[in-house]
């Protein structure tokens, strides 16, 4: 089966090789497919001729890019991996990815989803069990739902996103384009001197703190969207998780096949969370024990930006886990004249909603074993 990709790489593939009610649970019946780039994880878009030759591809976070032919035969590798991937991400799998590519596509497999009357049930089930000191279980987030935990990730994960990539790094001098004047050669002919300059600039000190505060804020903020997905999963799989702040230790409490999965997207996932573990946790007061290395970490814009891809990669676990979340807006504008004067007032009102999957993981990779697979 052959996925049509258009201009945003993005599409859903359905199958009909086995029943919807059949039990045991069998490989995922349809699939989400979004376009990725590998150096930050963000979506792509594309364009290509009349002929459907690609003739571009970009990722719209950090703009990494291919052109020309070398676009087309991405375009075309990409497709192809994603055939090759889809029979074992359709039971949860880990992707194989090519070595040198720029971009791929995200096999997400979309899970039968559990009733309200489940939710509950397993709401009722973790009650019966003794409570853990310093852990959190389904009594603790709406409803008992794990999904509104994604849906929080997500929302604080857009947020970050606004912020301008470009203008987050802490540097001293900002430098233009290099601008070459002229050339010599030496008289043996064997050495190129280059004439030229670089224009460059102080930033002023407004803009200096403005760039530590988008540092700060995109490291911290990343740092707690990684947390919240990762509780997010964890409850959806376990129904607990436990109430640190401390990604490393989050990271190895999840499933094994959502590590593999993680580490597959993200080459390095856990020791970047190794590394960053403390962000959110014990650096935010600039405490003591932090210091100057803690406040150096909280303005470090490669910080931030692994901790962005991180937290890209971990909701696309979230959603290969069977979580989803969305929010519809309903906005009511009303106009009123109190004796001529006029005066206008604006509602907004969110309403939320989650879903978590019916079948866990393993028991598909299960049902996968027994039935041969």
């Amino acid at each position: 089966m052959t996925l049509e990709l258009d201009e945003s790489f993005y599409g859903w593939l359905d199958f009909d090789d086995h029943s919807p009610n059949e039990d045991p649970p069998g490989p995922a019946r349809r699939v989400e497919v979004a376009g990725r780039c590998v150096r930050c994880w963000g979506p792509i878009h594309g364009s290509r001729t009349p002929d459907d030759q690609w003739t571009h591809i970009e990722c719209r976070l950090c703009r990494h890019s291919v052109n020309g032919e070398e676009a087309e035969q991405e375009a075309k590798a990409m497709l192809l991996e994603m055939d090759d991937n889809l029979t074992p991400a359709r039971i949860g799998q880990p992707p194989e990815y090519r070595e040198a590519a720029r971009f791929v596509l995200k096999i997400m497999p979309e899970m039968v989803r559990s009733s309200p009357q489940q939710i509950a049930k397993r709401k009722r089930a973790i009650s019966a069990t003794k409570k853990r000191r310093y852990w959190i279980n389904r009594h603790d987030v709406p409803a008992g739902h794990a999904g509104f935990l994604y849906l929080q990730a997500r929302v604080i994960s857009f947020g970050v996103e606004s912020l301008p990539t470009a203008m987050a790094t802490v540097e001293p001098t900002d430098f233009g384009e290099a601008q070459i004047t002229g050339a010599d050669v030496s008289a043996t002919g064997d050495l190129l001197r280059v004439r030229g300059k670089i224009p460059h600039r102080e930033p002023t000190p407004e803009e200096q703190w403005a760039r530590m505060g988008r540092a700060m804020v995109s490291g911290m903020a990343a740092a707690f969207a990684c947390e919240v997905g990762m509780k997010a999963i964890l409850l959806t799989r376990k129904d607990e998780a436990s109430r640190t702040h401390d990604l490393r230790k989050l990271h190895n409490k999840l499933p094994a096949d959502s590590r593999v999965r993680l580490e597959a997207d993200y080459r390095g996932l856990g020791d970047a969370l190794k590394r960053h573990r403390h962000t959110f946790d014990k650096w935010r007061y600039l405490e003591r024990s932090a210091g100057q290395d803690g406040f150096r970490a909280l303005v470090d814009s490669t910080r931030a930006m692994e901790l962005r891809k991180a937290t890209r990669v971990i909701l696309d676990e979230c959603a290969t886990s069977g979580l989803t979340a969305q929010v519809e807006i309903d906005s009511t504008f009303d106009v009123s004249d109190r004796g001529g004067a006029l005066s206008s007032s604006l509602t907004v009102q969110l309403e939320a909603t989650a879903g978590e999957a019916e079948v866990p993981w393993q028991d598909v990779l299960t049902y996968k074993e027994a039935d041969g697979g």
